[in-house]
């Protein structure tokens, strides 16, 4: 096991697999699972468009960008705000790193509640686990909509496929217009071919875990609690981009409309596995 820290990047070695985590957002840049090669997309010349950034409190863009609460607006962007604030590192050991970010005057501004949000990043012998732990300090209830937006590297754009049972999604690039997935998604079996660039959210995609085909590249699953990520989002942003987002993620404007309810000094915590299949 080795760390290292320089300008707040941080890297972990744990057997073949390596993550690196930059401590603004605690995104993780890079992923090796098993050898030298990054299945996360990562450019740093469009650092927004890579790696695995967390969505927090809301996922994807609010109504006229604005969070809605007890009878007041917060000016909020797409995705929250936890992707442009710094965390602390908090523990680390063998094969993980903790990192936590605290309410603070910025976040306020947004969000006016309190709160503690950890996610810890564990690698074992095939897989990252990211464990994600929100606690609500303030006296009211607290509103959440979570979503994880990872990039995932591909060497063939047309060579894409996952498994969903979905049969309907919002396409967003129709106003967010209920369709079926299969106009926009080529069905094969068990599965669907991604083609285009497409901005979909699957409404009734319900596996606990997705299989990720990629040609010419080891396969991928990503597990998460569909309960609690209640949509799969396909996104990319051309047919001929480098990586496909395949995104566990509440419904959109959930913040505002159909909230998870965090109760005062009450906890959330969910994980997302994302492995070698």
């Amino acid at each position: 096991m080795s760390l290292k820290a320089i300008n707040l990047k941080y890297e972990l070695e744990y057997g073949q697999n390596r993550i690196e985590v930059d401590s603004y957002g605690a995104k993780v840049l890079g992923l090796y699972l098993g050898g030298d090669h990054n299945i996360l997309f990562y450019d740093e010349n469009d650092i927004s468009h890579s790696g695995i950034p967390l969505c927090f409190p809301g996922f994807g863009p609010l109504k006229e960008g604005k969070f809605q609460n007890a009878g007041k607006d917060y000016e909020m962007n797409q995705h929250g705000f936890v992707r442009n604030s710094v965390f602390d590192l908090i523990a680390r050991g063998d094969n993980f790193l903790n990192f936590q970010l605290e309410s603070n005057f910025y976040t306020k501004e947004k969000f006016p509640f309190n709160f503690l949000f950890q996610v810890s990043y564990t690698l074992s012998e095939k897989e990252l686990i990211i464990d994600l732990w929100i606690k609500n300090q303030s006296r009211q209830v607290m509103p959440l909509a979570p979503g994880i937006h990872p990039y995932f590297a591909v060497k063939e754009p047309n060579g894409l496929s996952f498994t969903s049972l979905a049969k309907n999604a919002n396409n967003n690039l129709l106003n967010y217009e209920v369709v079926e997935a299969s106009t926009v998604l080529t069905p094969s079996e068990q599965s669907y071919h991604i083609k285009g660039a497409p901005d979909l959210h699957l409404i009734d995609h319900t596996l606990q875990e997705t299989m990720i085909y990629r040609k010419g590249e080891s396969n991928l699953k990503m597990t998460a609690d569909p309960n609690i990520f209640n949509r799969m989002v396909i996104w990319r942003k051309s047919e001929d981009s480098k990586y496909v987002c395949i995104e566990p993620a509440y419904e959109q404007n959930g913040l505002n409309e159909n909230p998870i309810a965090i109760l005062p000094g009450k906890a959330f915590e969910t994980r997302v596995v994302i492995a070698l299949a």
